[in-house]
């Protein structure tokens, strides 16, 4: 999660174990000691965030980034370490193809990147749709997964938060009203 997460939510009494950086090194060093070979982050702490733990830990290969919403075409290298991120409200899939050597480690100068782009006017495959209503029949009507005493101010410029997007501000896929988490009254 990103380090202004008690500055977004209402949690204002929150404190963070550990700040992303150190958060990245603990599970880099624990990786390794479990023979990881490859090392790639899933992020969600914004481009320039992804820039300083790339240079500050040199062992993660390839960060797949998000929250500030970059399109980054091409892929951005930052020492060996590989940055992708496919922008914002599910409009491009990423694709990275890496190599690696006979000790399984990464060969950077051999990755190739794509930026796909995901169109409205693709036919859904029947059998991949049925599988999925399904599943989303087995989920129940709901899920409370908190509570807050407090209101939150979600409008698209929320004074407190500085300029952070609202999870109601525009139309977003699934996954990102997922992701963004909904508060009902």
């Amino acid at each position: 999660m990103t380090e202004n997460f008690p500055f977004v939510t209402s949690g204002r009494n929150v404190q963070l174990a550990r700040n992303n950086i150190e958060t990245a090194r603990l599970s880099v060093s624990e990786l390794k000691k479990q023979g990881a070979t490859l090392i790639i982050a899933l992020t969600h702490i914004g481009t320039p965030k992804d820039r300083e733990i790339a240079e500050t830990i040199p062992d993660i290969d390839v960060i797949f980034g998000g929250h500030s919403h970059d399109y980054i075409s091409p892929m951005e290298k930052v020492g060996k370490t590989i940055i992708v991120n496919g922008g914002e409200k599910g409009a491009y899939l990423v694709r990275l193809d890496i190599s690696a050597d006979t000790d399984g480690k990464m060969i950077s100068d051999q990755a190739k990147f794509q930026l796909i782009p995901v169109k409205n006017d693709i036919v859904p495959d029947a059998e991949i749709e049925t599988m999925l209503s399904q599943y989303r029949q087995s989920f129940p009507k709901a899920v409370v997964l908190g509570r807050t005493e407090v209101g939150w101010n979600m409008t698209k410029e929320n004074p407190e938060a500085g300029r952070i997007p609202s999870c109601k501000s525009y139309q977003r896929s699934d996954a990102e009203a997922i992701q963004c988490g909904y508060r009902a009254e």
